[in-house]
């Protein structure tokens, strides 16, 4: 609750400032809120993703020891890493709405298999495609977010725009972090026993994970039609 009243504060002073940290008008230019609260929606997804199916689901569920697990998870890493140069030229083509839309829709259908199919039996291989997928969709959803706001930004607003879109992705992600924590620890309250780790504790793990998964792939989809709505086809000279 403090938290709220300080934000609102912050905006009340922020909105009478000559010289503001925030410029609010900002969010009136559509490029901009587009890729702002699509890359809000992108870190709130990725990194609970990245952190609970990457380290909880491949070590507690499958058993999988630390450095495994880091080696699967770096098959969604390694392929964001190269498909972002790639990305950046189609979006420079095309523009960011399509780009964004789709990465997200991508996300949101990769966490959907992973809410659906994924589970205690779930063999390495059957992880392969959506652990690669999520790679594509994010790697195309970060140039494509940044190409949209910055471009609604001017050259005295570049530092103003640039730190407002990094804090877009940072904090949604603490977020999702502490909502997918809440969700699997009230779903698996009172699963182990003595500390001891069960059959029926990793069955209750790997549900409590992969429920988390398709809440994650609701918000997803939300920022896809969200990005489609006020960004659409719009590009850096025609946007309004």
């Amino acid at each position: 609750m403090a938290g709220v009243v300080l934000l609102a504060l912050f905006g009340v002073v922020e909105s009478r400032a000559v010289s503001p940290l925030v410029d609010f008008g900002l969010w009136r230019e559509r490029l901009f809120t587009g890729g702002f609260f699509a890359e809000s929606a992108v870190g709130f997804v990725y990194i609970p993703f990245l952190t609970f199916v990457g380290s909880l689901f491949f070590i507690n569920v499958l058993g999988y020891s630390p450095g495994k697990a880091s080696w699967v998870t770096v098959i969604t890493t390694g392929v964001c890493m190269v498909v972002q140069p790639a990305a950046g030229k189609w979006v420079d083509k095309i523009g960011p709405g399509i780009p964004i839309t789709l990465s997200l829709v991508l996300q949101a259908v990769v966490l959907g298999w992973i809410g659906l199919a994924f589970g205690p039996g779930t063999s390495l291989a059957e992880m392969v495609i959506p652990m690669a997928l999520m790679g594509i969709g994010v790697g195309i959803a970060l140039p494509a977010c940044n190409t949209s706001g910055m471009s609604a930004v001017d050259a005295d607003r570049a530092g103003m725009g640039s730190g407002l879109m990094q804090m877009t992705f940072n904090i949604p992600a603490a977020l999702g972090v502490a909502l997918v924590t809440s969700v699997i620890g009230t779903l698996t309250a009172g699963s182990s026993t003595g500390g001891a780790t069960s059959r029926a504790a990793v069955s209750a793990s790997s549900s409590a994970i992969t429920t988390s998964m398709l809440a994650l792939a609701v918000v997803a989809l939300a920022g896809a039609i969200f990005a489609w709505v006020v960004i659409g086809r719009r590009t850096p000279a025609t946007a309004v």
